[in-house]
């Protein structure tokens, strides 16, 4: 399992989320549920993983990319710039947790219920206007890419300060209640470890901690602390609270509500995108409406499918916030067709290809993260809103640490 995380073995990460959480549910929604749509996920599943194998190992080869290593790159500062991102990032989330009326975490520890946990988590940061509406924007930016290279570069030079900055940041995420955003912070430390010489850092005491976590994160999402203080359990804090459509493990315990969002919702979602584009657009390609740059060069309103998809398989909530996202290649064909199945995996073996030839080890720590998620979104979201692009850019312009960093001793934990 290791292996994968290795830095030569990066073109397969990308294909590992698609192997997980799609091809074994195409075979099972195939044999015992929608099989048509299911059947059709698994097709779109394997023609992108193909065209991105063929692009990545005929089109974009390695002597293509050689070019990188000639660019002209410069010195950030290997301290200075995690810093004043850690500022950035804190002076955002700072402004979002005293601008909204309760911010979930604290709620959950005075009994709040599932419904104004989940208000919380919707007012964070959700429907600003004026000015504020950048703000979203840039604390993605800074959460999914920026900090997550911040706390590798940090660790990656041993710096003193490294397990306050990494507490920090796993305290301000852990403000909404979303079990997923751990793994932001820890999915670098992870790919450092797999790929540090230093035989006692162990992946595996990472991963450790990081379940401990998630399943901390998701006790009190579901309204634990509530619960257990009234000495019972909330009926909305079981499976019972996913429709029974979407349920693929029937156990109302915690464990099974947590199966069912990881292994299974990410595939249900996928076929109510395809089902949404049958029957709600009558079948059409939206063609690009739903990314902002080309709604904007065609003239027309950018779709929020996101939101619409949402309102599709549950009902939007009073605040609508709600979103369904799915995996890049479910969006690339309901945009564009079987070209945009192409054309999407043609720039992720570009993309991927960037990252393997750079020589910035904690850069190409931090963007697992984003290969992580596009087992899950969209790939211009990913891009641009995610920060995947300011990665890229720093692996092509930012001066790699010199080779004797490599040399230092790498302990995590």
């Amino acid at each position: 399992m290791v292996k994968i995380l290795k830095f030569g073995n990066i073109q397969y990460f990308p294909l590992w989320g698609i192997a997980l959480f799609y091809l074994p549910q195409s075979i099972i929604g195939m044999i015992f549920f929608d099989g048509f749509y299911s059947a059709y996920v698994f097709i779109l599943a394997i023609v992108s993983s193909l065209a991105y194998f063929i692009f990545y190992h005929l089109v974009f080869s390695s002597k293509s990319f050689y070019w990188i290593k000639n660019i002209r790159k410069f010195n950030l500062g290997v301290t200075f710039f995690p810093f004043t991102i850690l500022t950035a990032y804190l002076g955002i989330t700072a402004y979002a947790a005293f601008t909204i009326d309760q911010v979930a975490l604290v709620a959950v520890f005075k009994g709040a219920n599932i419904d104004e946990l989940s208000k919380s988590r919707g007012d964070f940061l959700g429907n600003r206007i004026g000015w504020e509406s950048a703000l979203p924007y840039l604390y993605t930016i800074l959460k999914m890419a920026l900090m997550p290279y911040a706390v590798a570069t940090l660790f990656f030079i041993r710096h003193r300060f490294r397990f306050y900055f990494l507490l920090i940041f796993l305290v301000t995420l852990s403000l909404t209640l979303e079990k997923s955003l751990i793994l932001v912070a820890l999915i670098p430390l992870i790919i450092l470890a797999a790929n540090s010489p230093i035989k006692k850092v162990k992946v595996k005491r990472i991963v450790f901690i990081l379940l401990v976590l998630i399943g901390a994160i998701s006790f009190l999402s579901r309204g634990g602390i509530g619960s257990a203080m009234e000495g019972v359990q909330s009926d909305n804090s079981n499976a019972a609270f996913i429709p029974i459509d979407y349920q693929l493990f029937k156990n109302d315990s915690q464990m099974g509500y947590i199966l069912n969002r990881v292994v299974w919702i990410p595939f249900a979602t996928a076929i109510d995108w395809l089902k949404y584009k049958d029957q709600v657009l009558d079948g059409r390609y939206s063609l690009g409406s739903s990314i902002g740059v080309v709604a904007a060069a065609l003239g027309v309103p950018k779709a929020n499918f996101e939101k619409e998809v949402f309102r599709f398989q549950w009902g939007q909530n009073e605040d609508e916030t709600g979103t369904s996202n799915t995996v890049f290649f479910v969006d690339a064909f309901v945009n564009f067709s079987w070209f945009g199945v192409i054309v999407y995996a043609a720039i992720l073996a570009a993309i991927v290809r960037v990252i393997a030839v750079s020589d910035n080890i904690p850069a190409k720590s931090a963007v697992y993260v984003s290969l992580f998620y596009l087992s899950f979104n969209s790939l211009p979201p990913i891009l641009f809103s995610g920060g995947l692009v300011f990665l890229l850019l720093i692996m092509l312009l930012v001066k790699p640490f010199k080779a004797d960093m490599n040399l230092r001793p790498l302990r995590l934990v």
